[in-house]
This record gives structure tokens, sequence and C-alpha cells, in this order.
């Protein structure tokens, strides 16, 4: 549907009402789940044990909430790594351009936080998740990269 010349993406709720969306951070005052689940990934070979060590990620610093980042390991719950990455952090101490003081402030580019994360897991295939369940968090995640090496191929049998 077009508004004022933009395009919106509209439905409908139960009730009859209807409701334009990705315009808020709430669902009439009650708390909603926001979610992002990636696919499984085999970073291009199935047979390939890797090392995932570390997760760096850009975000933008909106409040004193947590997004819960988890990454899954060969579809296994047990080989889980779950991270609680506070989204308050960074706030203060990076300027966006043209809000600066030259000398004193610190220059940066779009994001408020760049984190580094521990995960810290072997597998061959990798999942990751980020969400928050809270009223009114909302969260961005400009990007996010995984670092990891392959250590060694699986077995195969020779037939």
């Amino acid at each position: 549907m077009t508004e004022s010349g933009d395009q919106f993406l509209f439905f409908g709720g139960y009730v009859g009402k209807m409701y334009k969306a990705d315009s808020g951070t709430n669902d009439d005052g009650a708390a909603f789940t926001s979610s992002y689940v990636s696919t499984i990934d085999d970073f291009g070979d199935p047979t390939m044990e890797k090392k995932f060590d570390k997760m760096t990620l850009a975000l933008d610093a909106t409040g004193d909430w947590n997004l819960t980042i988890s990454a899954i390991i060969d579809g296994n719950a047990s080989t889980e790594k779950t991270i609680s990455q506070n989204l308050l952090e960074g706030l203060g101490t990076l300027s966006r351009w043209d809000h600066a003081i030259w000398d004193v402030d610190v220059w940066s580019s779009e994001t408020d936080l760049t984190v580094n994360r521990d995960v810290d897991r072997q597998g061959k295939l990798l999942q990751i998740s980020m969400g928050t369940t809270g009223l009114n968090e909302a969260w961005k995640v400009l990007f996010y990269v995984l670092h990891a090496k392959g250590l060694r191929r699986g077995f195969r049998s020779r037939e």
C-alpha cells in the first residue's frame, strides 16, 4: 500500500484492526519477540571440521537491554553457545558525523558499538540466531563476521 508516496506493508489482526508492519517496538503496549535465524551453513564444505573462535558484531546501541545471540553447532542443542550482549554499551563513547568536538571526540562510522564475542565451538555446521523478548526493545545488527578456521575433514569410507 502507498501512503504519502511511501510504500508500507499493512495487515489485519484477529479483531478487525489494521496494522502497519515495522512501525514500532511493541504490540499495542505488549512485548513481543523479535528474532533473526540464519540458515544452517557448512561454509562450502560439509565434511570439514571447523573451529569457530569468535564473532564480531556491529550494533546500534539502542538501550539498556540485552540481545541474546545463539550459535548452534551441527544442529545439536548441547553444543549451543549463548551470548548476552547489552545494547547500552558504546553510548557516549563514539560520535556520529557532524556531532564531534575536534581533538575531543572519537570519529566513528554508522554504528555505536563494535564488539568481539567468543564463540569457542567446533563442528561442521553453524546456525546463528539473535533476538529480544521485552517491551520496546529495538535492536539493529548492521553486520556480523564469524571467525573460523578449517581443522580437518571428516572420515570418509573408501569403497
